[in-house]
């Protein structure tokens, strides 16, 4: 029993501080987008779980091995990894927002040809998601949008639905001006023409601005591998033949 005590009591440690390890590491991947206050909050309080996560990670860790160093390993794993994760879904929003803003003139055209044809904004929306992938926001969020108005919500509300799943600037600036249009009786398909004339400029401005900045972005490259490789290899007979003249 005595010689069973100095043995059980670390693996008991060990056991406790590895479970509580694991809850504290229960948090929610992939993270809440940014934008409010609320997800601020919920961001911060994620970033305190895994820093419990980590120092009790690091007791584990020390226990089981004695070693400070692998303690110190283990608790910095943590951090990178959320840091990690933070820039994926910064990577993945910035992507999303990207596509939402390349397609959403598609989906603009298609309703001005359908109302134009005599269809209401109903019927428009109804056959648009045949338009687009199936991994494409515009498909789920059309989805839910329809989905919405079968079971008896309002042109507003399920628009106010769609707005909440794209979660763009664009597409919410572009969805509230259908929305006032349908309450003050404008004609949709002016101001469908009108919000895709709007966003083509600013896509065609993009574009524009990016062509502008690859001349300066391709200053690295140059700088780092191309010249100096050329110059090795313009340079590479003249120092031989230094070399084998000084010798």
């Amino acid at each position: 029993m005595n010689v069973l005590l100095p043995v059980g009591l670390p693996i008991l440690v060990w056991i406790f501080t590895f479970g509580l390890a694991c809850v504290f590491l229960t948090s929610n991947l992939p993270f809440r987008q940014f934008g409010s206050v609320t997800a601020a909050i919920s961001e911060i309080k994620v970033f305190l779980r895994l820093s419990a996560g980590a120092s009790a990670m690091g007791m584990v860790v020390l226990i089981s091995t004695s070693s400070v160093k692998a303690a110190l390993i283990a608790v910095a794993v943590h951090p990178l990894l959320f840091l990690f994760s933070l820039f994926c879904q910064y990577k993945g929003t910035k992507k999303r927002q990207n596509l939402i803003n390349r397609e959403l003139p598609l989906l603009l055209d298609h309703m001005v040809l359908q109302i134009e044809s005599g269809h209401s904004i109903q019927q428009a929306l109804r056959s648009a998601p045949s338009l687009f992938l199936i991994n494409s926001p515009f498909y789920s969020g059309l989805g839910e949008l329809n989905k919405a108005l079968v079971v008896g919500r309002s042109l507003n509300e399920a628009l106010e639905i769609f707005r909440k799943q794209l979660n763009t600037a664009e597409a919410a600036a572009t969805l509230s001006a259908i929305s006032q249009a349908v309450q003050h009786g404008t004609p949709l398909s002016k101001i469908l023409r009108e919000q895709s004339k709007r966003m083509r400029e600013r896509l065609i401005l993009e574009g524009e601005q990016f062509a502008n900045t690859l001349s300066i972005k391709i200053l690295i490259p140059l700088l780092f591998f191309i010249f100096p490789a050329s110059f090795l290899v313009i340079f590479s007979p003249v120092i031989v033949s230094l070399s084998e003249g000084l010798w």
